[in-house]
């Protein structure tokens, strides 16, 4: 696989992925919701894995301040003046309008998850941030010490993974999302060897990926795995079940993407989609409140609605992405070199 279809075939895996947050977002049936939070979120901090580079200190703290946190902010003032606006619909008094933004702000700086403002859909960016943090630190210390890198930073992931699930065992809740990079720290880890071992360039059978993908959304609805990553909450068995379900799936997009002729326009339009998942994951949230507050207001409750409200949410999402990266490519990490 040369370079440039191996990033085709990773855009295309955070197309699915972004597409895929969307969907779970909105009412659609229990058992596909079940199976999307299977893995959609493991897959983001896999393929963040997969281009973790080791560089200085100052070098990784100004990539992650451009490309994590100044969307963050950016996404916050957004979800600010979203929050804002609705109160004020509502209540047609400023101060009061304006009180419950600032006190979603104050409540996620005291630790508090559900934050509208700083956490609803962004709390991504903090916890990747974390967790990038955290391996850079780790793969710093464990190169001076010794040579074992791989075998002992592979030890320490699982060693977070465990830990990670008896917080969640015993309802231990970290602020930060803390509790969340200690169980997630693995996916980035085996997203690092996927590249650094070159499984990358492997291409499996298609009747073979297939298989074991449908043979993952069996086991994830039959077995009612329950999952939100956000809260730490998930079964021991998440680490394999997701693992096979991104891994498949990136199989079968490294096999299409070689014949990209054969489906030129949804290809192109699904590698659109993973090229501006940072904008679509951010932006696409006040939409989905807004259309939440119509089905409320109409009854609207049926799935015929959710397909319209997914392709409206998507549509509107890449509108707004295109153009915040078009006039300021710098709020959602993208910088002219």
């Amino acid at each position: 696989m040369t370079e440039t279809k191996r990033i085709l075939a990773f855009d295309l895996l955070k197309g699915v992925g972004i597409l895929l947050v969307i969907l779970g977002h909105i009412e659609i049936p229990h058992s596909l919701k079940t199976v999307i939070y299977s893995f959609h979120m493991p897959l983001f901090f896999f393929v963040s894995g997969c281009f973790f580079k080791s560089v200085s200190i100052k070098t990784f703290l100004c990539k992650k301040w451009n490309q994590l946190l100044v969307p963050w902010l950016f996404f916050a003032t957004v979800l600010f003046i979203f929050l804002f606006v609705l109160s004020f619909y509502e209540t047609h008094i400023f101060l009061t309008a304006l009180w419950q933004p600032i006190n979603s702000v104050w409540d996620g700086l005291c630790g508090n998850e559900n934050s509208f403002v700083l956490y609803r859909t962004i709390w991504f960016l903090i916890c990747l941030f974390e967790v990038s943090l955290l391996y850079f630190v780790i793969d710093k210390i464990i190169s001076l010490l010794c040579c074992c890198k791989y075998l002992l930073v592979s030890i320490l992931s699982i060693l977070f993974y465990v830990l990670g699930y008896l917080m969640n065992v015993y309802g231990i809740d970290m602020p930060y999302f803390l509790d969340t990079t200690l169980s997630v720290f693995v996916y980035f880890h085996l997203g690092y060897l996927f590249m650094q071992k070159q499984f990358y360039t492997k291409i499996m059978p298609v009747c073979f990926s297939l298989g074991i993908l449908l043979c993952a959304i069996f086991f994830s609805i039959y077995f009612s795995v329950y999952v939100e990553l956000k809260m730490n909450i998930f079964p021991l068995l998440l680490l394999p079940l997701s693992m096979i379900f991104v891994v498949s799936i990136y199989w079968l997009l490294a096999f299409f993407s070689r014949r990209k002729s054969q489906c030129g326009a949804v290809s192109k339009v699904v590698l659109w989609l993973g090229m501006n998942s940072l904008g679509l994951m951010g932006l696409h949230q006040p939409m989905i409140e807004l259309f939440g507050i119509i089905r409320h207001k109409l009854l609207l409750s049926n799935y015929v609605w959710s397909a319209f409200e997914f392709v409206i949410v998507v549509m509107l999402s890449c509108l707004t992405a295109w153009f915040v990266k078009k006039k300021f490519p710098v709020l959602l990490g993208v910088h002219n070199r």
